[in-house]
């Protein structure tokens, strides 16, 4: 039972991590959402040995159905916020179904997606380069 615990709460952690991370415009610093995916892709299939696989497989799918909606949520407010002009024609919205089965086998991905696109939708100003940083990445090429 302990060792159930210290893993899910160390993909917890992971995932916890990899959020914040995303939320970050410095490429060093996104680069640890790539390992906060890796080790709860890794920490998955560890608790498989520690938790049982029917544990496992219920922690797993929970997790894939709370990423799916978070994406869905998502994308429900991107198209309220940013309504198709008359030319355009609007492309048909995800079904709920195909992402569930997506997420089924990267919800990491996609709840990290998610929960970024998000807060980019919902807190535009707090996550946008400042200006003169801007100037800066525009004429740094090594950046």
């Amino acid at each position: 039972m302990t060792g159930t615990i210290i893993v899910y709460s160390l993909m917890s952690l992971a995932l916890l991590v990899g959020s914040l991370v995303s939320l970050s415009n410095e490429p060093r610093i996104r680069g640890w959402r790539n390992l906060a995916m890796l080790s709860i892709f890794i920490l998955g299939i560890v608790s498989l040995l520690v938790a049982g696989w029917m544990m496992a497989t219920i922690v797993w799918l929970s997790c894939a159905v709370v990423s799916a909606l978070l994406y869905k949520v998502y994308d429900l407010v991107a198209r309220a916020k940013h309504s198709p002009k008359d030319d355009e024609t609007e492309e048909p919205p995800q079904s709920i179904f195909t992402l569930l089965l997506h997420s089924l086998l990267a919800w990491p991905l996609i709840f990290l997606e998610g929960f970024e696109y998000l807060c980019t939708e919902l807190f535009p100003s707090q996550l946008a380069i400042p200006p003169s940083d801007q100037a800066n990445v525009d004429e740094d090429p090594s950046a």
